[in-house]
């Protein structure tokens, strides 16, 4: 596994991240175009920062 997926790869973020599709496939069934916007912004902001974030240790 590369690097880059494996700070996605802890339990509490593979949590989060279902939890985010999850409000996604709810507001584009709902056809919630507010709804959808955000819970995409907020999960793609979400991604970039554990991506992205420096290294602890």
């Amino acid at each position: 596994m590369g690097a880059l997926k494996a700070r996605g790869a802890t339990p509490a973020r593979r949590a989060a991240l279902q939890r985010q599709h999850r409000a996604i496939i709810d507001a584009l069934r709902q056809r919630d175009r507010a709804a959808a916007r955000g819970a995409m912004r907020a999960h793609i902001l979400y991604v970039q920062r554990y991506m992205f974030e420096e290294e602890e240790g």
